[in-house]
């Protein structure tokens, strides 16, 4: 999907996070290990949170859409 705006990339460690203050959205990572990352998502209730598995795929393993209730 296709999302119009800027993008940036950020490199964090453990304990670390993102802040969309506007949005009232933080993104903390919680855990790294090999290819998987544990995130702490604070968001709003109306905000909806969604995973896209999809790259898993293209690299030969499962991929799934999820949506995750906030």
């Amino acid at each position: 999907m296709a999302v119009k705006g800027s993008s940036t990339v950020w490199d964090v460690r453990a304990g670390e996070s993102l802040e969309f203050a506007s949005a009232g959205i933080r993104i903390t990572l919680v855990h790294k290990s090999g290819r998987l990352a544990r995130l702490h998502v604070v968001a709003p209730h109306d905000t909806r949170i969604t995973i896209d598995k999809s790259s898993e795929d293209r690299a030969g393993l499962r991929g799934k859409h999820e949506t995750i209730p906030a």
